[in-house]
Formats: C-alpha cells, structure tokens, sequence
C-alpha cells in the first residue's frame, strides 16, 4: 500500500490526495492521468470557507492627519461605508489628537509613528503610518517579524463575524535613496506576513 501524497493542483484550483501504488513521488499530475477511484478532494488551506461579508477599504497618503483632514476622511467613511482605512504621512505622534480622538469615537486604530530624536520636538513629525477600523470591525495588530530600517511598515488584521483580512502598510521617505536594503527588508517582511491564510492587502507609498 502507498501512503497518500500530495500531487499538486488539479481542476478548480483544489488539492488533492491520491493513493497510487509504485509511486514513490509525485510533483504533478493531471486528474485524467489518474483513476478516479484514487483521488480524494480535500480543501484547500488558504480561503476554505467563503467569506460571510465583503470588507471595504480606502486606502491614502494624507500628509498630515489634521482635524480638518479626519473631518474629510470620517464623512468618506460614512457615505461609503468603509470598514477600515489604510493611511500613510500621516505626521502623527502615538498621542496625537486625532488618534484619540479616533478611539474615542469607537474607532480601532493601529498606529507606527515615527520616533523623534528629541521627545521635547514640536517640530512636525513627518512619516507615520496607521491602520484604522470602522466601530463594529475587530482590529488587531500583527508582528511583521522584523525591524525595517528603510521603510515604515505595520500590519493588523481585521475580523468581522467569519470574514478576515490581514492588511499593510508601507512607507519609504522620498527624501531617501533607494537602496538594495529596502527591497531585501520588504521582501522580507512580505514572506513573513505570506504565511497567514487571510486574504493580504497591501497598500503603501514607496516613492520610487
């Protein structure tokens, strides 16, 4: 008796198992190759289930996440009805006004702003990127399993009844060169984060 492999993918982008005597690897096959009598279907890992819902987002570089600006971006979300908002330049502090402000209105917010050299600066803080949730939508941050040095990065997951979404967000100064470390920390961080079976939106500015 042969154990049952894995032998690629066959018809509607399925895995399959099949137990065929005298074969002691298998890289791919065709199902028609294959008596029918061998091969079982089995789900695949990634997008199993259908999802219960579709998740909504906008996604942009707001250069500076000003009141004025929060005001725009809330009636966006209003009037589309967004559940979540992917922002870049968002020029903030953890602290800043407008992320509290944001959480108090019910709003989940996961924020990476940009460490200043002086905690006593009151110049603006460029860079800065955040994640934000609509109130009803489950939000929660994800280890992107590195330190980035050429780019802002962060990562969450959004969860609503059965349906979920691992979102990113990137950031790469215009002000820097491009170099071949910032390809090696994105690929990288897009490898780590390739291991999660949710559906992965990427959204960003690399300014290249």
């Amino acid at each position: 008796k042969a154990n049952p492999r894995r032998c690629g993918r066959g018809h509607a982008d399925r895995y399959y198992l099949c137990s065929l005597p005298k074969v002691r690897c298998i890289t791919r096959i065709h199902l028609r190759e294959i008596n029918d009598r061998c091969v079982q279907p089995i789900k695949p890992l990634r997008y199993s289930q259908p999802a219960d819902r579709m998740l909504a987002f906008c996604s942009t570089n707001v250069c500076s996440l000003s009141q004025l600006k929060l005001d725009i971006l809330l009636a966006e979300v209003k009037d589309r009805s967004l559940d979540g908002m992917l922002l870049y330049e968002t020029w903030h502090d953890a602290n800043s006004v407008s992320i509290r402000r944001l959480r108090a209105e019910g709003f989940s917010v996961v924020e990476r702003s940009r460490p200043r050299r002086s905690d006593a600066s009151l110049k603006i803080n460029h860079g800065g990127v955040a994640i934000v949730a609509a109130p009803g939508i489950h939000l929660t941050a994800v280890n992107i399993g590195s330190n980035p040095s050429t780019f802002e990065c962060t990562a969450a997951r959004f969860t609503s009844g059965q349906s979920s979404t691992l979102a990113i967000v990137v950031y790469r100064p215009g002000s820097s060169t491009v170099t071949t470390k910032f390809f090696m920390e994105l690929a990288d961080v897009l490898e780590h984060l390739s291991t999660c079976t949710d559906p992965l939106v990427l959204a960003g500015d690399v300014n290249i």
